[in-house]
C-alpha cells in the first residue's frame, strides 16, 4: 500500500508560487455544515486536524514536511490500530486542501479530514443558508421556511442535521422526511413534509425541560398531516406547541 501512497505523491509535485512554511501555520477551517473540521498548523509545522460527521468525530496529528513551494506531506502510522496515511497539503490563495491516501487514522465512522480548508469559519448566515440547502434543496422557498420558523430556524437545522427520506405514496406530499440530531435524545428527531403549497415541520425540542413537539406550518387551513400522526407514538406525551398561519391559531 505505500508504494502507491508514495506515487500518489510523486503525482502531486506541481509547479506553484513560491510560499514560505509561516504561509500555512495557524488555524484553518472546513466549512461543510455537518462535516466540519479544524486544521492547526504550528512554528515547527506540527499540525492537528479535529474532524466530525454529524454525532461522530477524529482527530489526527503529525509533523509536515516541505515537498514543493506551497505543497507539504506527513506520514501518519498508529500500529496499535493498525492505522497508516500519506496526507498532502496544498497551500493556495483559497486556502489549504488536504488529501489523505490510505486510512482516515483515528477517525470515527464516516469521518474524513479530506477537504478544502479556509482562513475563516462559516458565518451564522453561512449555516443558515447552507442548513436549508441541504435539508430542502429546490423543492420548496428558503425565504419562506424562514418566516415561517423565525428564531427557530438554528435548531431546525441541528435537527435535521441527517435527513432520511420516507415513501411519499399517498401523503400528498412531495418529499416526506425524518431528521436525526447527533447527540441528542430523541435521536429520530423530527419530521418534514411539503407540497407545491405548503411546509409543515414538526420536531421535538429538547431546549428545555420538559421537552415538547414544536408544529409548524403555512398551510392557509393549519391542518396536521395524517402522516405524521404515527411520528407522535413514540412520545405521546409530549405537548404539542403550535404554529400556524394567524387566522387558524384558535382552531
Amino acid at each position: 500500500m505505500m508504494k502507491h501512497l508514495w506515487l500518489a505523491m510523486g503525482l502531486l509535485w506541481v509547479s506553484l508560487p513560491a510560499l514560505g512554511q509561516e504561509a500555512i501555520q495557524g488555524k484553518w477551517y472546513r466549512g461543510d455544515l455537518y462535516s466540519e473540521a479544524t486544521l492547526t498548523v504550528d512554528e515547527k509545522l506540527h499540525f492537528t486536524i479535529e474532524a466530525n460527521h454529524t454525532a461522530h468525530s477524529g482527530e489526527i496529528e503529525g509533523d509536515l514536511e516541505k515537498l514543493n513551494d506551497g505543497q507539504f506531506f506527513a506520514k501518519v502510522f498508529d500500529d496499535v490500530i493498525g492505522q497508516r496515511a500519506v496526507l498532502i497539503f496544498t497551500l493556495d490563495e483559497a486556502g489549504v486542501d488536504v488529501v489523505v491516501y490510505g486510512d482516515q487514522v483515528g477517525a470515527g465512522y464516516s469521518v474524513s479530514y479530506d477537504g478544502k480548508y479556509h482562513s475563516q469559519p462559516l458565518s451564522d448566515e453561512e449555516r443558515r443558508s447552507d442548513g436549508l440547502d441541504q435539508i430542502l434543496g429546490p423543492g420548496y422557498s428558503h425565504a419562506k421556511a424562514r418566516e415561517l420558523l423565525g428564531p427557530d430556524v438554528d435548531y431546525f437545522i441541528e435537527c435535521f442535521a441527517s435527513k432520511d427520506n420516507l415513501d411519499t405514496a399517498g401523503t400528498g406530499f412531495v418529499e416526506l422526511a425524518t431528521g436525526f440530531m447527533p447527540g441528542v435524545a430523541p435521536y429520530e428527531n423530527g419530521i418534514l413534509g411539503y407540497n407545491q403549497d405548503a411546509l409543515y415541520i414538526l420536531f421535538t425540542d429538547c431546549r428545555d425541560d420538559p421537552n415538547v413537539y414544536q408544529f409548524y406550518t403555512d398551510d392557509p387551513k393549519g391542518e396536521w398531516p395524517p402522516a405524521f400522526s404515527d411520528w407522535l407514538k413514540a412520545n405521546p406525551e409530549l405537548k404539542i406547541i403550535r404554529h400556524v398561519p394567524r387566522a387558524q391559531e384558535k382552531a
